[in-house]
């Protein structure tokens, strides 16, 4: 799906927005909103979804390794209360 959206984008800035989504089958809007988005960001959308993922597995690991520490937490004043 990037590699559609690269090739529309191109193809919107070389033939024109609404010709390019004629062409395509697609709603302007969805070619004028794209191309707002990449102005945005200043990265392709292949680059946008590989930062997303990469967003995505950081946020899973930070969940794990907050559920990792709560089981520490608890362990630890388990282990302290056992101690006394």
């Amino acid at each position: 799906m990037p590699q559609f959206k690269e090739r529309a984008l191109e193809q919107a800035t070389r033939d024109g927005v609404p010709q390019a989504a004629k062409d395509l089958g697609i709603a302007p809007s969805m070619l004028y909103g794209w191309q707002s988005k990449g102005r945005q960001t200043g990265q392709s959308f292949e680059d946008q979804k590989l930062h997303q993922a990469e967003r995505a597995q950081l946020k899973r690991d930070d969940a794990r390794l907050e559920e990792e520490a709560a089981i520490l937490k608890k362990a630890a004043a388990y282990f302290a209360s056992q101690h006394r």
